[in-house]
């Protein structure tokens, strides 16, 4: 593990993520905060994790008529990070 900024780390991977959705009728919006959000983590794992999240918000949000749409919000505690995915 090593120290990572969340709040950089879940951008990249959202952006990375709404481009592989664009053609699907998913918006995916992000709330992190306006400084870094510095943790012990381990990279691959957290970066696979969130991925599962987003991918099963995707597969799981019926259309409804309307796009559907994706948040993650990144928040950081006093000796923790939370990252927080809903769909609707």
């Amino acid at each position: 593990m090593r120290i990572e900024d969340v709040r950089a780390l879940s951008e990249g991977i959202v952006r990375d993520f709404q481009a592989l959705v664009e053609g699907e009728g998913v918006r995916v919006k992000i709330q992190v905060p306006p400084a870094p959000v510095l943790v012990s983590l381990n990279r691959d794992g957290m970066t696979h994790a969130l991925v599962n999240l987003l991918d099963n918000a995707v597969k799981y949000t019926p259309m409804n008529g309307a796009a559907r749409e994706v948040s993650v919000e990144v928040r950081s505690g006093i000796r923790e990070a939370f990252v927080a995915v809903s769909d609707r």
